[in-house]
């Protein structure tokens, strides 16, 4: 029997759930884990065959870019 693990409350989250997160694709977070791209990923976790990606350290990972504007768009 499989228990349903409410993601919105859950500190952390496997790969499928922190690249939703984040709005990155499941493929980056892989990629990153390999450091086969030009930004460093998210820092993550391994529990036996598992990958866990800390709520906070998302968050860390993505105050890492400068808020971008574009022309024409109010914030």
């Amino acid at each position: 029997m499989k228990l349903h693990v409410e993601t919105r409350s859950a500190r952390g989250l496997n790969t499928v759930a922190a690249a939703h997160y984040i709005g990155f694709s499941e493929g980056f977070l892989r990629k990153a884990r390999r450091g086969k791209t030009k930004v460093s990923g998210p820092n993550y976790r391994r529990i036996g065959n598992r990958v866990i990606y800390l709520r906070e350290e998302l968050d860390e990972f993505l105050d890492q870019f400068p808020n971008a504007s574009r022309p024409g768009v109010s914030e």
